[in-house]
């Protein structure tokens, strides 16, 4: 198997979409409603990332991770939303069929270290309260819960995100 990880273009939009369905199905199912898993659309997907391209720089960093030519995760890095100075992994999304081979692992990694070369000390990251596979994930690389939460409706349901938080390198 030959795992690579390079930036996300337009041309991985199809493979992705239907990833990122496939990875929330599997991950949000029994936290959001059924319903709205299963509307989720691969086709739509695509095309919001065909639109992100199309609007150019949006000072973020989009990877993805490729098997065998075939595209299996995607990792998006850059400035937090909401706090000048920090930066943020703001997505990670894996093909369930992956899940726990690694290559989540170094997606992850390569995400990371995306945000040391945008010059961050510090990142943030969002994951829902019931994610405890990735909360444990998280973890494991040295990032902790901060105390911050806040609740969010996706697809109808409302759900607790935790904010975890790490140092990336030590202050100038």
């Amino acid at each position: 198997m030959t795992l690579v990880i390079r930036p996300f273009t337009v041309d991985d939009a199809d493979q992705f979409g239907l990833v990122h369905v496939r990875a929330w199905q599997a991950t949000y199912r029994g936290t959001m409603t059924d319903e709205f898993l299963d509307a989720l659309d691969g086709a739509a997907w695509a095309r919001r990332w065909r639109e992100h391209f199309a609007d150019g720089d949006h000072g973020r960093v989009d990877l993805v991770a490729e098997l065998d030519g075939h595209v299996v995760g995607a990792v998006s890095v850059g400035a937090d939303r909401d706090e000048t100075g920090l930066g943020e992994l703001w997505a990670i999304n894996i093909d369930p069929d992956v899940f726990g081979t690694g290559v989540g692992q170094e997606l992850f990694t390569a995400g990371v270290e995306a945000l040391r070369h945008l010059d961050f000390t510090r990142a943030v990251l969002w994951v829902v309260r019931e994610n405890a596979r990735a909360r444990r994930f998280y973890e494991r690389n040295g990032w902790q819960a901060d105390g911050t939460e806040k609740t969010v409706a996706i697809g109808g349901t409302e759900v607790v995100e935790l904010r975890y938080a790490t140092r990336l390198r030590p202050p100038a």
